[in-house]
């Protein structure tokens, strides 16, 4: 660090209160909410790993992220924060879990989905501080730069000035844009760039439908990262997709929650106008998408819909990913009452649609549940309800199935208190997403919020749970995530 110091590097790390606390035998800086600030404000774009002391990832990552830190000295700055003691910085940064690493540009942090290796961490790092951004200043450069490029988002300035805030922004936008990204001058409308009537600066997505380039012109937007990215992400889209394996991603990667399907087993051309003009109504607040159910079953089955759910196509559906929760449209594929419809679902006004297998007659003391019958049973103010999620193709939840049908019969006999499991995979419930199979909560007549439960497959640690839930207790328990998470049985959206 000394030689950086001597040398007058423009990347060192100038903050004393963050100086004070490098660690020179990890090379990494530690942070705070009180250092972070100033510490990010000193130099161009910094890495920093939000960690917890407990946490057994995080201490797995620590020797490979302090010797990319090493390997990158002088280039990019990594520092880490204890995300236990520093929450209101992890929330900021919108931090999930930990280990979770990022690279801060201007405020804004992109997160490291690599392997948790130093060469990936160092290969990474290099790549978001040097964004593949193309400075084109002629005509001619930005028609070179242009051919073959179905989609391409280009900034328009006057000229390139060191440290411009809205070329600063397109740097940024340039190391996540899954568009090619570039800045020009040349802005002249004969230059084949600027639509007639635009002017510098200003933002063109060239596009490979519709009128074949969108604009953004707002001098705010221009200067936020955020905003042109969200911009690049909506127009980088058509009013209305076609489901495929290739567009998926695209369609359900983004950051706009909600998702109006029609959901078809024949041509959907005759409803195509109707959607796109609901589609341009809510552009940036909806993605507006048609799934063949033939072609896609299992997400046809998802929503309920033919040839193996309740519904027969054509239907139209909202689903927002941030809820999970599913709507169902009912009236004419029209403009205006399907804008009517979406406008209720994005007020909260609309009522969720959830899917129910038939309710069975029971028999034994484990009760199976289905998506009607189970708030008349869980939300049962005289009962204390475990419920196991499951589903029926999980392996570890196969495996547990004797131990429960084992509890559900040492209980019985207990009025006050139920044992029952529900098909996850074929029923809704309301404010329920389990992460993975098996799930299991407890309803106890004290607390219908639920608590779940998180020991191991044992009776007996189960009973004990049981018991300390419903006496009030706190219950302390836990296994490590691969074993108790099994994905294999949800549905990729």
């Amino acid at each position: 660090l000394m030689h950086l110091v001597a040398q007058g590097s423009p990347l060192l790390f100038a903050v004393a209160a963050a100086a004070s606390a490098f660690d020179s035998q990890e090379a990494v800086f530690v942070l705070n909410e009180t250092t972070f600030d100033a510490f990010a404000a000193s130099n161009p774009a910094i890495v920093v790993m939000f960690y917890a002391p407990w946490c057994g990832h995080s201490r797995t990552l620590r020797p490979e992220y302090e010797a990319a830190a090493k390997m990158l000295l002088g280039q990019v700055p990594l520092a880490k924060v204890d995300g236990t003691e520093n929450e209101n910085l992890a929330y900021r940064f919108d931090v999930k879990g930990y280990p979770t690493v990022l690279f801060v540009r201007g405020g804004v942090g992109d997160d490291y989905e690599g392997a948790r290796s130093s060469s990936q961490i160092k290969e990474w790092a290099l790549a978001k501080l040097t964004p593949s951004l193309a400075l084109l200043r002629s005509a001619a450069a930005l028609a070179e730069w242009r051919r073959g490029k179905s989609l391409a988002a280009v900034l328009f300035v006057n000229s390139f000035d060191e440290g411009e805030p809205t070329v600063e922004a397109m740097r940024g936008v340039a190391s996540i844009a899954a568009a090619p990204c570039a800045v020009t001058t040349a802005t002249s409308p004969a230059d084949g760039g600027l639509p007639l009537g635009v002017h510098a600066p200003a933002l063109v997505l060239f596009q490979p439908f519709g009128g074949g380039s969108a604009v953004l012109t707002d001098s705010a937007k221009l200067t936020s990262r955020r905003a042109m990215e969200h911009f690049i992400q909506v127009e980088s889209l058509p009013l209305v997709n076609s489901y495929t394996e290739q567009s998926e991603r695209d369609i359900f990667g983004g950051e706009i929650a909600l998702h109006v399907m029609m959901l078809h087993s024949s041509s959907p051309t005759d409803h195509i106008p109707y959607l796109e003009t609901a589609a341009q109504q809510f552009r940036g607040s909806a993605i507006f998408s048609t799934v063949d159910v033939q072609r896609f079953s299992e997400l046809a089955e998802f929503f309920d819909v033919a040839p193996h759910g309740a519904l027969s196509p054509p239907v139209a559906l909202a689903f927002s990913v941030d809820n999970n929760t599913k709507h169902l449209y009912q009236g004419e594929l029209k403009p205006q009452p399907l804008a009517e419809f979406v406008e209720q679902v994005l007020s909260g006004t609309s009522k969720p649609y959830l899917r129910s297998q038939p309710e069975q007659q029971q028999g034994g003391p484990l009760v199976e549940l289905v998506g009607s019958s189970f708030e008349r049973i869980v939300y049962d103010e005289s009962k204390d309800v475990l419920v196991q999620f499951y589903a029926p193709e999980c392996g570890h939840c196969r495996k547990l199935r004797p131990v429960y049908e084992s509890l559900a019969n040492k209980l019985k006999d207990d009025p006050a208190m139920v044992v029952a499991q529900i098909d996850a995979t074929a029923n809704d419930v309301l404010g329920i997403e389990p992460e993975g199979f098996p799930t299991i909560i407890l309803y106890s007549r004290i607390d219908k919020k639920g608590v779940e439960y998180d020991g191991s497959r044992d009776e007996h640690d189960m009973l004990q749970f049981i018991s300390d839930v419903r006496s009030g207790r706190e219950h302390i328990g836990g296994l490590p995530e691969d074993d108790i998470i099994d994905e294999s049985s949800k549905l990729e959206l």
